[in-house]
């Protein structure tokens, strides 16, 4: 009896107990935090202390109860709903990236960067089937074009250019298949400038002619006298032979003398039906004068297809004949010298062009009324600031 007696008292101290413990639970509510993990919009209640809430997808977490500053968190996959709050609120919203993140108190950043597919150049290319002086041409007006396109331009690696210049190795191609892609020729003639090569359709293309006009890559004149530096093998000895000829005609008085170099072509354009003419000694007589008469100590070094006339009708106390070295290197010794006097044709054009210094030529070329003529315009041939004779 006793013992049933005590078991009684307990139980009823127990339930007491019990009912204090909930009412304890009732009024602790008051200052609980509310933690929603639910997938739909967050119920936030007002808050008097710094409320933060920041969205992290996807991420489930318990928080303990807090008894001052509240912290609401919203794991939805839609947008926070905002309740007014007495003090500062921040909101930080993750919810443009799908990503497991835990809490923080620091605010991340995702940045995607988006992947793009390259594409492939357009390429621009000419055959080479001429000699040095048209292949010369050929390739500047390739790069002129390129630039002014914005295509890539090619050549192989064979070509004779690639030979006598230290060419870039990106314009550079062991085979070119031409096959497939779009032919653009001359309109006018190989002297005359034609735009139609200034709005290139976006194809890979290989343009055919003799492209013979500073118009078409002048305006990249710095690029291309870059491109075109004689190779060692060339330079070397064209420099060897201008500083013999200068000690030659003024043994040891070699300052502030004036080179004048000269191509007299003449060899298959002595007779023919087509337009061509070759210079007299008249001109060069003219040309040489006028040199001598501006410069007090001046070299006059001579290349040419002929040497033999040029030696009959030419020969003076301060000229020199270039007799043994190759076409490559004859080019380099002109395009060395201050000046440089011309007759006809591209070899001689591109030793004027190259030098950079004044330049003569003939003003007679080509025949009046000739097939040639019609297909050339000197005011896109010859530079404005070239001489006439």
């Amino acid at each position: 009896m006793v013992r049933t007696r005590n078991v009684r008292n307990a139980t009823h101290h127990l339930t007491h107990f019990t009912t204090n413990a909930r009412h304890f639970t009732t009024n602790a509510s008051h200052t609980t935090g509310i933690i929603s993990h639910r997938t739909t919009k967050a119920t936030r209640p007002n808050v008097s202390h710094t409320t933060t809430i920041t969205s992290h997808p996807m991420t489930k977490v318990t928080r303990p109860n807090v008894s001052r500053t509240t912290t609401i968190t919203s794991h939805s996959t839609t947008k926070p709903t905002r309740l007014n709050v007495s003090h500062t609120t921040t909101v930080k919203n993750h919810s443009t990236t799908k990503t497991t993140r835990p809490n923080a108190s620091q605010t991340a950043t995702i940045t995607s960067h988006p992947t793009t597919k390259a594409t492939r150049p357009i390429i621009i290319t000419t055959s080479f089937g001429a000699r040095l002086g048209n292949q010369l041409f050929m390739y500047a007006s390739l790069i002129g074009i390129s630039r002014t396109n914005g295509m890539s331009p090619r050549i192989e690696s064979k070509a004779l250019v690639n030979k006598c210049f230290v060419i870039p190795s990106s314009i550079l191609q062991a085979k070119i298949d031409t096959s497939k892609m779009k032919g653009q020729g001359e309109s006018h003639g190989c002297c005359i400038f034609d735009a139609k090569y200034t709005k290139l359709e976006k194809k890979d293309t290989r343009i055919g002619g003799y492209m013979q006009s500073f118009k078409y890559f002048h305006h990249v004149q710095n690029e291309i006298r870059k491109h075109l530096t004689f190779r060692e093998n060339i330079n070397t000895p064209a420099k060897t032979f201008i500083s013999q000829a200068r000690k030659e005609v003024h043994k040891n008085h070699t300052e502030n003398v004036t080179t004048v170099g000269i191509h007299v072509r003449r060899g298959d354009m002595v007779s023919n039906s087509f337009g061509y003419t070759v210079a007299d000694k008249g001109y060069f007589d003219r040309a040489m004068d006028y040199f001598r008469k501006k410069y007090k100590k001046v070299v006059f070094i001579i290349c040419s297809d002929d040497v033999s006339w040029c030696q009959r009708h030419l020969a003076g106390e301060n000229v020199r004949f270039s007799t043994k070295n190759s076409a490559e290197v004859d080019l380099a010794i002109l395009s060395s010298c201050d000046h440089v006097i011309i007759s006809v044709g591209s070899f001689g054009w591109w030793a004027a062009y190259l030098a950079g210094g004044e330049a003569v030529y003939y003003k007679d070329w080509p025949k009046p009324n000739s097939p040639l003529a019609k297909l050339t315009k000197h005011d896109d041939y010859f530079l404005p600031q070239w001489k006439p004779m």
